[in-house]
Formats: C-alpha cells, sequence, structure tokens
C-alpha cells in the first residue's frame, strides 16, 4: 500500500514567520562571525524568510551584541557573587583569628593567675611553717593563744590552723623509736580516720582517697615489706590539687620527705 508523502508547507502566518525568522536569528548569532556572515552572503536566508539581507544582518548583530551584553552582565555578576563571597570569608577568618588571639591572652591570663594563687598558696604554707616551728618551741600552754595570735596575723581560719598544728606537732614529736599500742586497733577505724582527714582538704575520687588511705599505711611498715608500691598524683591540668594532697600525706605518713617533679624510671615524667 503506497503512501502519499506528506509535505510541510512553510508557514504562511505573520505568527509563525516571526518565530521562524527569530529562531533563524538566533541560530545565526550563535554561529562564528564568519560563519554566519557567509550565509547572509548568498541572499538564500533573507529571501526565505522575506526579508531584506540588511535587515537580517542588523537582526543578526543585534541579537549578537544582546547576547554579548548578556554573557558580560553574567560574568560581572559571578564576578560580584565571588567577591562577595570572598569578603564573608575574609571576615569570618578575620573573626576567627580575633577569637584565637582572645583565647590564646585569655589561657595566658589563667596560667598567669594560677601560677600567682599557687605562688601566694605556697607563700602562706611557709609562713604557716615558720610559725609552726616557732610556736612548737614554746611550752605547750602557750600553744592556743600563740596559734590565735598566729591565725589573725596570717589571716587563716583558727580551727584549721589549729588542727595542722597538732598533725604539725604530733610528727614533730614523734620518737624515732615507735612502740605498739598497748591495746587492739580497729584497722577499720584507723584506715576511716585517715581517708577522712585525707578528704577534708582534698576532693577526689573514692578510688584515689583508697589509695592514699592504704599507701598512708603501709609507709608506717615500709621497712619490713620486700616489695613497696609508688604513689604518684598526676593531671593535665594545673591546680588540680596534687600539691595540696602531698600537703596532707606529709603530716600524716612516717619520716615525709616532699618531692616535687620527681622523675620514676619507670613511670613518664608528668
Amino acid at each position: 500500500m503506497n503512501e502519499t508523502p506528506k509535505v510541510v508547507s512553510f508557514p504562511n502566518t505573520e505568527e509563525e514567520r516571526a518565530r521562524c525568522l527569530k529562531q533563524e536569528v538566533e541560530r545565526l548569532a550563535a554561529l562564528p562571525i564568519v560563519e554566519w556572515m557567509y550565509y547572509l552572503e548568498t541572499g538564500e536566508l533573507a529571501k526565505k524568510h522575506g526579508i531584506e539581507a540588511a535587515k537580517l544582518k542588523q537582526m543578526v548583530e543585534a541579537t549578537v551584541h544582546a547576547n554579548e551584553k548578556k554573557a558580560h552582565e553574567a560574568k560581572a555578576d559571578d564576578r560580584r557573587e565571588k567577591q562577595k563571597v570572598e569578603r564573608k570569608q575574609e571576615r569570618e577568618n578575620q573573626l576567627s583569628r580575633q577569637e584565637q588571639a582572645r583565647t590564646r591572652k585569655e589561657a595566658v591570663r589563667a596560667r598567669k593567675e594560677a601560677e600567682r594563687i599557687e605562688r601566694e598558696q605556697e607563700a602562706r604554707r611557709k609562713k604557716r611553717e615558720a610559725a609552726f616551728a616557732e610556736i612548737a618551741e614554746l611550752p605547750k600552754l602557750t600553744h592556743a593563744a600563740r596559734l590565735k595570735e598566729a591565725a589573725a596575723r596570717l589571716g587563716e581560719d583558727l580551727e584549721t590552723l589549729q588542727e595542722e598544728f597538732e598533725v604539725y606537732f604530733a610528727a614533730r614529736t614523734l620518737p624515732e623509736d615507735l612502740e605498739p599500742w598497748p591495746e587492739p586497733v580497729s584497722t577499720a577505724e584507723l584506715l576511716g580516720a585517715i581517708e577522712a582527714k585525707f578528704r577534708r582538704y582534698v576532693v577526689v575520687s573514692d578510688a584515689i582517697a583508697a589509695a592514699a588511705t592504704l599507701w598512708t599505711a603501709f609507709a608506717w611498715v615500709v621497712e619490713i615489706a620486700v616489695h613497696a608500691p609508688k604513689l604518684l598524683f598526676t593531671f593535665p591540668e594545673k591546680d588540680a590539687g596534687k600539691s595540696t594532697a602531698l600537703g596532707v600525706l606529709r603530716w600524716i605518713v612516717l619520716r615525709p620527705y616532699l618531692a616535687v617533679e620527681a622523675w620514676c624510671r619507670d613511670l613518664p615524667h608528668r
């Protein structure tokens, strides 16, 4: 069965001709100038669309100019957007640098403040020990009055100062050869009293308190032990209470010897 071929005629309405002409102009404007000029020189396209060649050329040139203007404006918009992003990033970087500088200043200020407090605490400790050493040489009947004067002079709490002096005086007057207590001693009560005294001045976890308490008791029998464990207080930050813990143990262990920044061969130096 033979079918009659379909023939599409060229649009005759003004609207269709205008649409086709517009498409043709846009197609030509997208071509290199040499190419679209060549098509226009033949005159076939102008004749096809029923328009003068000069007029068609003007339309193509105007479209090319408009396309170039749009491309230029798009590049300008992209450039402005890029500059806007860069300025925003620069502001953020500047704020970040300022924040980092502020953080460093605060860290330095905090470190200096911590060092100042540590120096003051050390100075106060030395003053207390000097006062204790002076009072300990006096008759016991004068200790209470002297401690009251020392508390006022040093700005210390009298009750706390009295307790510390009791520990100091007891450790100072311990004989070289201790005699066993004449009555049985409850180990649980003794360890509980040691832990309570330690916790009075140091805030620690149960594990640290237990280790410090047991080590304190062990310090009194270390000479008859086969193995002696080390007690080491470490913390990644300053002012954690390490020196305070050592100061407390100093008053309740046998023959204390305070060592700061001591290095153990089998332990990392902190």
